[in-house]
């Protein structure tokens, strides 16, 4: 006849057995959690300035007969880090000394709405669109060409990722005065199929 084991050690037994289970479970939430951050903290490819692609691009998405300062803003709909610019942009407003556009990938028509009650110019555009008119995979992107059709400036918004200060206000004074400001780097979501499945093998990304 199997003798059964003391109660307390059948319920020692179960608490190391939950409690395992407990440790499994936390140390897969924070590898998820890292996976599904990763995106966003890791500075993403920008295109060139003197890439003849989104040299055009930018003349291209002119508004007819405009010959001074243009910036574009690439945002995704889908992207934290996108929302947030967008979030900025519709606080303080489309410049007086600038065109800008926003290029909205995937096509919100809520948010597409409100950036045009505030002023700006949108396009709602798609991933493939977006890389083929000016090369940019990645997002939120900023883009500024002066009247002469020179790109002065491509890149992100802040210096680091995460920064708390969004930069594009001082990107376009610096281009304004003549200035071509270094590029600060991307930190967001990718767009192009290629790099998404770089970045985010498994597919579950945002």
């Amino acid at each position: 006849m199997r003798m059964r084991a003391p109660r307390t050690e059948r319920h020692k037994l179960a608490r190391a057995i939950m409690l395992g289970v407990f440790a499994v479970w936390a140390a897969s939430m924070v590898l998820v959690g890292a996976y599904l951050m990763a995106g966003h903290l890791i500075a993403l490819p920008v295109p060139s300035a003197s890439a003849s692609e989104l040299t055009t691009g930018l003349e291209a998405s002119r508004a007819r007969g405009e010959h001074g300062y243009f910036a574009l803003h690439v945002l995704y709909d889908k992207c934290g880090c996108s929302q947030r610019i967008a979030d900025h942009l519709l606080v303080r407003g489309p410049r007086a000394d600038v065109a800008e556009r926003v290029a909205l990938v995937g096509g919100d028509p809520v948010l597409a709405d409100r950036l045009r009650a505030r002023g700006f110019s949108v396009e709602l555009t798609s991933s493939p669109d977006v890389e083929r008119r000016y090369g940019i995979t990645s997002v939120p992107t900023l883009a500024v060409m002066d009247p002469s059709n020179v790109v002065k400036y491509v890149g992100g918004y802040t210096a680091t990722k995460r920064g708390p200060a969004i930069a594009d206000d001082d990107v376009l004074d610096a281009v304004v005065r003549g200035e071509a400001p270094p590029s600060m780097p991307v930190f967001g979501c990718a767009i192009s199929r290629e790099l998404s499945k770089s970045t985010d093998p498994l597919g579950v990304r945002q």
